[in-house]
């Protein structure tokens, strides 16, 4: 009876875990945008995109959060208007 109650309260805590595991990089992209634009910055103000992690060099580009086991890095550009 103990192990049944000590594993049921592992599984509480591994499930939200793999819940966030499993976020689609658009999932977390569009997340990341609304956070963005809740701090007052037009949506056409700046871009976001889904890059392979062996693509993007860092010290070239703001990378913002990455998906599926750090498997792409989601970059931010701002983009400039004249």
């Amino acid at each position: 009876m103990k192990n049944i109650f000590i594993l049921s309260l592992l599984l509480c805590f591994a499930v939200p875990r793999m819940a966030l595991a499993s976020s689609s990089c658009e999932d977390i992209k569009q997340d990341i945008t609304n956070k963005i634009v809740k701090k007052g910055v037009s949506l056409d103000a700046f871009k976001l995109e889904i890059l392979p992690t062996k693509q993007v060099d860092a010290t070239k580009v703001k990378v913002v959060g990455h998906c599926q086991a750090d498997k792409f890095k989601i970059v931010y550009s701002r983009l400039l208007h004249y």
